[in-house]
């Protein structure tokens, strides 16, 4: 049998897909995991891993490929070994189209999310925001700048990741800025990169407090920091308002979902920046 070939063979066999690997120089390890994974879907497939039809391979379609992924969510796999299942199956059949088994691999367009026990989906983040950004269109300034604050910490907290605690201990000596990058930095050692809409609010958000203080979430009636009660009562708001339940660790797992689904966190940020108004306030005031 000549595993260079196996388009024109009877049978396809995975140790012309190792060989391949090894031309490539991948690691043993890596190697080892590709093939445990293949042998798993394929089986899942009622096909024999010794002796791969060419005729049963050109069945497998997009749809066949996703019922196996969403069957080992179902059995609360990981996350990151489904994603490296994944990724095994779609090397495989890339492998078999170059060698003319296949003309499309069927894996190529499966785009997979993960899911999050206890975490937002796209539409409540959606309607978190449109919520706050509604609350602001109020006659009263004290509200409007209550409100646009919310909304600039859960941005932070969704899509940055920061903790309850460690919003009160922002600072605008925190804020700085290198070779035109904004950088907060939460912590020692740890910062995060501020751009786009978010750079663009938290630059409205200090103009419109009117504020020498240091730091930068102020209570907007007493021009007070604010603190980690202040933050529950905005939560325990949020949730009488959407009847959501608005807690820290549901935030923070929805920071965990959009890290690992980048793409659609992209999408929703997408949307609320057009949906956002535009932001003419220049650069971020000095303390």
């Amino acid at each position: 049998m000549n595993q260079s070939q196996p388009s024109e063979s009877k049978f396809i066999s995975l140790s012309a897909f190792v060989q391949s690997l090894k031309k490539q120089k991948v690691a043993e390890n890596s190697i080892e995991s590709y093939i445990s994974d293949l042998k798993g879907f394929l089986q899942s497939q009622d096909i024999s891993v010794d002796s791969i039809e060419p005729a049963a391979i050109t069945q497998i379609q997009q749809q066949h490929i996703e019922s196996y992924l969403q069957h080992l969510i179902g059995k609360n796999v990981k996350y990151s070994t489904i994603r490296r299942i994944l990724a095994s199956i779609r090397r495989f059949f890339y492998f078999l189209e170059d060698e003319g088994v296949i003309k499309t691999n069927p894996s190529q367009a499966i785009l997979l999310r993960s899911t999050r026990r206890n975490a937002f989906t796209p539409e409540e983040v959606l309607q978190i925001f449109r919520y706050l950004s509604k609350r602001q269109r109020s006659q009263s300034t004290i509200e409007v700048l209550r409100f646009f604050r919310d909304e600039l910490i859960l941005l932070l907290m969704v899509f940055h990741g920061l903790r309850q605690y460690q919003i009160p201990k922002l600072k605008l000596s925190s804020v700085q800025q290198s070779n035109g990058t904004i950088i907060l930095n939460v912590r020692k050692g740890f910062g995060i990169k501020l751009e786009g809409m978010i750079l663009n609010k938290l630059r409205m958000y200090l103009v419109m407090r009117n504020s020498n203080s240091e730091s930068v979430f102020l209570e907007p009636f007493e021009s007070k920091p604010i603190t980690v009660s202040g933050l529950m009562a905005m939560l325990i708001e949020l949730r009488y308002a959407l009847t959501l339940d608005c807690t820290p660790k549901k935030l923070f797992n929805t920071y965990l979902y959009f890290q690992d689904n980048p793409e659609e966190k992209k999408r929703i940020l997408d949307i609320l920046t057009f949906e956002s108004p535009r932001n003419t306030s220049g650069v971020i005031p000095n303390a």
